[in-house]
């Protein structure tokens, strides 16, 4: 299995050497003796959900205990810096209270989506539930794989955690502080005579509360929001006898830099200097010192999300995890330093890894992209991109190199300085977010536009004298968003299309009578947003598709001329509504009557229709990437690729 997904959270051992989450996997990162990153990967179950939080103790000189969370998962694994391996990963059973029924009230469960974790030793641990449920586990000196609960304490605001924070080593000291979607910051404590009373009600922001930092020696706390806002705080912790209070809380700043949402802070603190770091949507890093000013706003990455970050006291280095996959390093070193020193300097020492030439790291917002292998020069790939703002994109990509060159740009509706320009003749549009949705490749020099104001396009591709151009050969009205397009491969249907619009309806199209479709058949009850074909044996057009109904339907069709014109019939034909629970986003046919498909559930199925009885599931796993956009099959190693946010590379031979 391979992942290049969000990377979401990063936490520093030692010296070279770091962990660090990309998707459902955990990677340890270290430097060999030349200099080189490597990498080991833990032995970690398939998990359904990203990896949100890792903690680490040092149990040894070399030896960490380590746990992570994954959703409402917890595992513990314990990592040897010498010898960069991991011990075995097993996970956390937190077993429920026994209730006799009727319950009278509703329960939260300490079997709910993990908020934060924190080893107050290598045996304890403390688990801050998303509902407010704290618990303390320990770990056993006979079995150190298992765990068992020590204490729970839930806290009376049973709000929605977004983030959570625990300060203390000790479960009778320990303070938490917890944000809600509401902006308000909730101070309470797991011991002693007010154990979960809420101690402070604050309303700290005008959004959800991403991020909460404190440090009682600093007395400072620093909270991050959806608003873009950085907020500090004054913080004193108080030593009554009487309980009655916990902490005094003081807001000092209210600060603006970043220009999205704001999803990580954290203090950073030496001998000379105490600065706060923050990061989120914008890819930006942001320094300040403790009097809120701005010393620093660096961009980090192009376009992408800015999760996680963590930082190495020993090297001076902030290490920040992205929604790419990627990992940066940055020394601030200079910053560290007598603040005297670093009051003026502007700069930070970047030293992450270069990227190689060609490689990008923003969103590709497209719909549909196809390729092809240029007779003229088989080194070369031609690249038809479509998308947003009906616009048509020719890139010719060199393979050895990768080298990308754009050839031709294409609007349907004029670029934005035409319209937009005065006292010219222009024919008004009443459609201006118009959108390129599916493409299909059905002739030789013919391209098949499905687009979301209802029309089929068919363009004419040309090539002469090493200029690329883009035609408009015919437009045909079908009335409803056109979400899939899919041409028929085969000897006898040269020139035949079909396409998928939201009424449901499979419309068959032969590119010579392109005015209306040659044939209808319903498939499912609203749109379809996954399709594949084949030709099977028998010269007849098998045909899945996964719809907005969360269904999977399978057909057969036969194709037939009459007088010079093509008929199509439906022959037989099978519909499954209940395997999923969301909608079918992938499918793919394999060559013995068996279909893969997959959905935003992020459950993949492996399924017989043989015979056109029932659909039969004979493998099933998980994915973790969020909102799958489709799916491609590699039959050569019997590999399945699910790409959405993110890529996951999952082999089926063991399913």
């Amino acid at each position: 299995m391979r992942v290049l997904t969000d990377s979401i959270c990063v936490r520093v051992l030692c010296r070279e050497n770091v962990l660090v989450a990309i998707g459902n996997r955990l990677a340890f990162l270290y430097l060999d003796a030349n200099g080189d990153t490597q990498q080991t990967f833990a032995a970690v179950p398939r998990l359904l959900d990203k990896i949100h939080g890792i903690v680490a103790c040092l149990v040894t000189d070399s030896t960490y205990q380590i746990v992570f969370h994954a959703g409402p998962e917890a595992y513990s694994t314990i990592v040897d810096c010498s010898t960069h391996s991991f011990s075995e990963c097993t996970r956390i059973e937190v077993r429920e209270d026994v209730q006799p029924l009727p319950v009278p009230h509703i329960r939260r469960r300490v079997s709910d989506w993990i908020s934060s974790v924190s080893l107050l030793s290598p045996t304890q641990l403390c688990l801050l539930t998303s509902h407010g449920v704290a618990v303390l586990l320990h770990r056993s000196a006979e079995n150190p794989t298992e765990w068992s609960m020590i204490d729970k304490c839930a806290c009376d605001d049973g709000s929605t955690l977004y983030c959570s924070t625990l300060s203390g080593q000790q479960w009778e000291r320990l303070v938490c502080f917890t944000g809600t979607a509401l902006g308000l910051l909730l101070i309470w404590r797991v011991a002693g005579d007010n154990r979960g009373k809420v101690l402070e009600r604050i309303s700290a922001h005008n959004g959800v509360i991403f991020s909460i930092a404190c440090d009682f020696a600093s007395g400072l706390l620093t909270t991050t929001s959806d608003d873009r806002s950085v907020k500090f705080w004054k913080i004193r912790q108080c030593d009554a006898k009487d309980d009655t209070t916990v902490v005094e809380l003081h807001e000092e700043r209210y600060c603006f830099a970043h220009t999205a949402r704001v999803f990580q802070c954290r203090i950073i603190k030496n001998a000379f200097r105490c600065l706060v770091a923050t990061i989120g949507e914008d890819s930006h890093l942001c320094l300040w010192n403790r009097e809120g000013d701005l010393l620093l706003k660096k961009q980090l990455d192009e376009g992408a999300t800015l999760w996680g970050m963590d930082y190495d006291p020993e090297t001076t280095t902030i290490f920040v995890t992205a929604s790419n996959g990627n990992l940066h390093k940055y020394s601030i070193k200079s910053w560290m330093e007598d603040s005297q020193h670093g009051s003026d300097i502007q700069h930070m020492n970047d030293i992450s890894p270069t990227l190689a030439v060609g490689e990008h790291l923003a969103k590709i917002r497209i719909k549909t992209i196809i390729t092809s292998a240029l007779k003229e020069d088989p080194d070369r790939l031609l690249v038809i991109s479509a998308g947003g703002r009906a616009q048509i994109c020719l890139t010719t990509v060199r393979m050895l190199t990768l080298g990308p060159k754009q050839e031709y740009e294409y609007m349907l509706l004029a670029s934005d300085a035409e319209r937009c320009r005065w006292k010219t003749n222009r024919q008004s549009s009443y459609d201006p977010e118009t959108k390129f949705m599916c493409a299909a490749r059905v002739c030789e020099d013919r391209i098949v536009f499905g687009c979301s104001d209802g029309f089929i396009r068919i363009y004419k591709i040309s090539h002469t004298d090493g200029q690329w151009l883009v035609e408009l050969e015919t437009e045909s009205f079908y009335g409803r968003c056109v979400l899939q397009t899919v041409p028929i491969d085969g000897c006898t249907m040269e020139g035949l299309f079909v396409t998928m619009a939201t009424d449901g309806y499979l419309c068959f199209w032969d590119i010579t009578t392109p005015n209306e479709p040659i044939y209808r058949h319903r498939h499912h009850s609203s749109g379809m947003n996954s399709v594949d074909v084949r030709i099977d044996g028998k010269g007849n057009i098998l045909l899945a598709t996964g719809g907005d109904d969360q269904s999977i339907s399978v057909s057969q069709f036969e194709v037939t001329t009459l007088d010079g014109r093509r008929e199509v019939k439906h022959v037989v034909g099978l519909c499954e509504k209940y395997l999923h629970t969301a909608q079918v986003t992938g499918i793919k046919l394999l060559s013995d009557d068996r279909l893969i498909s997959a959905g935003v559930d992020q459950r993949i199925y492996i399924s017989s229709f043989t015979g056109f009885s029932s659909l039969a599931v004979t493998g099933t796993t998980s994915t973790c990437v969020a909102d799958v956009k489709g799916i491609s099959f590699i039959s050569e190693r019997n590999e399945l690729i699910v790409y959405g946010c993110g890529i996951e590379i999952v082999n089926l031979s063991n399913l």
